[in-house]
């Protein structure tokens, strides 16, 4: 299911507000969308906290321009896949 119009606006809204450096504005942002209105101060101060410490993270993490393409298993011959064999004992 594609998200929805009010759902990408909030996005760009939330992305908006990160590029310009605004972390207060946007963690306020997610705490008025995702909390309703009888939520109380504790709520809302937990919810900030969790965001916050989010974006935190998110910010600090080195960023990827592109994905990583996805690893395929090694391909290995039959038989391959047994251990060595040991080298032959010493004769004295």
């Amino acid at each position: 299911m594609a998200p929805g119009a009010e759902l990408r606006a909030w996005g760009a809204r939330e992305d908006a507000l990160l590029e310009a450096g605004d972390l207060d504005a946007a963690v306020e942002l997610n705490v008025d969308t995702w909390l309703g209105l009888e939520a109380g101060e504790a709520a809302r101060a937990l919810v900030r906290d969790g965001q916050r410490r989010a974006f935190d993270l998110q910010l600090a993490a080195p960023r990827r321009t592109t994905p990583s393409p996805p690893r395929s298993p090694a391909r290995t011959s039959p038989g391959s896949g047994s251990p060595p064999s040991s080298p032959p004992a010493p004769t004295t």
